[in-house]
């Protein structure tokens, strides 16, 4: 029997991971007890006197600027859209309830007072949820490519959400994948590239990949990403060790100074030197194991159990002291 998996948690392997609880979200009249409330509140405080009014003001000025800054996450995913899991995770985070969640994000909306915008972002909470039951009757061998995963979860996306919506909420998610995919095949030929040719292909790529989105993606991967992602594609195939110790230098001075390069040589050695270690170790365990094995017939278990654990212990010691 194949295996299948959720189309939910198998989608991407080192994409994204996005998750959004979708339960959260209501509709705009769902919300209405829970605007009712948060309207009542300054009022009711004000009635128990001064110490009451002052709370009250200091409670409306808190919401205030919770309204505030949620706005201001907005505005910046207008300028830069494609992620609206993240903001509704972290939203989600921030709300003492369901309704409240809503009343805050339309409160931030009235702030903000851009009317298309506002349109797309209730059409996207609206239709999320339908989204969100679909992704989860819908499963998928996992003999189908990775790319061809993808490429049906965005097409539900699309049919569930609409295409515009899809680019709005999703579009750095699609980008990245569409990067991580090309990047898969580029290494894959990388023998017969240069290093040259193999760092020019992957530029190409991030550009081509990553478009409008490429700001927010390039802090995603940050230095540490490249760099590795780097060192990876230019030392495929390579076996000599001068050589792959030459390409390592090559690329840790293009992503980091003199003494952070030194650091991570520092670091690299010690590495190597620790796994050396437990190869050695593996090695010569192997060999007592078959050596132990000789003898286990010519004494008793017992003896033989502790013969062979002092052995051990000794290998072990004289590995790791």
């Amino acid at each position: 029997m194949s295996r299948r998996h959720l189309l939910l948690t198998a989608a991407m392997a080192a994409v994204f991971v996005l998750v959004v609880a979708l339960g959260l979200w209501l509709r705009p009249d769902d919300a209405a007890s829970g605007a009712a409330g948060l309207a009542a509140g300054p009022g009711a405080s004000a009635s128990a006197g001064d110490g009451g009014g002052e709370a009250a003001m200091s409670a409306a000025a808190r919401e205030q600027a919770r309204v505030s800054a949620l706005a201001d996450r907005l505005r910046a995913l207008r300028r830069q859209s494609g992620n609206l899991p993240r903001l509704l995770e972290d939203l989600r985070a921030d709300c003492d309830s369901e309704a409240a969640c809503r009343v805050l994000i339309d409160a931030a909306l009235a702030e903000i007072g851009d009317p298309a915008f506002t349109a797309m972002l209730n059409r996207l909470l609206d239709r999320l949820p339908a989204y969100e039951a679909a992704m989860q009757s819908t499963v998928m061998s996992m003999q189908t490519p990775p790319r061809e995963r993808y490429a049906r979860i965005d097409a539900l996306r699309q049919q569930i959400l609409g295409v515009a919506e899809t680019e709005f909420a999703f579009g750095q998610e699609r980008a990245f994948a569409e990067f991580q995919f090309s990047y898969g095949e580029l290494l894959a030929r990388a023998d017969s590239l240069s290093p040259a040719q193999r760092l020019a292909e992957l530029e190409r790529l991030r550009q081509d990949a990553w478009g409008s989105h490429a700001a927010a993606l390039a802090a995603v991967e940050g230095r540490d990403g490249a760099y590795a992602r780097e060192l990876e594609l230019l030392l495929a195939g390579v076996s000599d060790a001068a050589a792959r110790e030459r390409l390592t230098a090559q690329v840790r001075a293009r992503h980091y100074s003199a003494e952070e390069a030194a650091q991570l040589a520092a670091r690299d050695r010690e590495l190597a030197s620790q796994q050396q270690q437990v190869m050695d170790y593996q090695k010569e365990l192997a060999a007592l194991k078959q050596a132990m094995e000789v003898e286990r017939a010519g004494m008793p278990a017992a003896q033989w159990e502790a013969l062979y654990e002092s052995r051990v212990t000794a290998l072990r010691l004289k590995h790791f002291p």
